[in-house]
């Protein structure tokens, strides 16, 4: 992969090619840009985990235009600061956006419920059941298990209702 010493101008003259190419910075081993065949710039970050035997880890920063080329030199240090702590940078922003998305989930069912589902079935919140044998701890378990297999895929807030799984 080439090395070229990246600016603002450098960057916006990086060609394209057929297939996804990353240019690496000359001051700052690690942090590049990956340029994919649309054009598309994007910077990134690679490192290893554990130390020359380990696997490498990659950390997208941001595209080229949302952030500035400071910016990410400013986020690549954070990221090799967080290595140098101990910390997986890449695992941790997966699992933050796995937390934002299983939040979103819990929202939407909790909306779904207030929209669709009769207050008379509700009635377990005042302790009561709406009918014979449906008790609230069933009625809560329920809820549970509906979230819960939404959870279990990460692409269940991406695929549209109508697509089957």
């Amino acid at each position: 992969m080439p090395r070229v010493k990246l600016t603002k101008n450098a960057i916006d003259s990086l060609p394209t090619s057929a297939s996804d190419t990353i240019y690496w910075d000359v001051g700052c081993p690690g942090f590049g840009v990956k340029v994919t065949p649309k054009g598309r710039k994007v910077f990134v970050v690679l490192y290893r985990t554990g130390g020359a035997g380990s696997s490498l880890r990659k950390y997208t920063i941001g595209v080229f235009g949302r952030v500035t080329l400071h910016q990410a030199r400013v986020a690549a240090q954070r990221v090799f600061a967080a290595k140098l702590e101990g910390r997986d940078p890449a695992a941790e922003k997966r699992t933050a956006k796995r937390r934002v998305v299983a939040d979103r989930v819990d929202e939407l069912l909790e909306a779904f419920i207030a929209q669709h589902v009769p207050p008379r079935s509700l009635a377990f919140c005042a302790g009561r059941s709406a009918k014979p044998g449906v008790t609230r701890a069933s009625m809560r378990s329920a809820s549970l298990i509906l979230s819960n297999s939404f959870r279990r895929s990460s692409n269940a807030a991406r695929r549209s209702p109508l697509t089957r799984p």
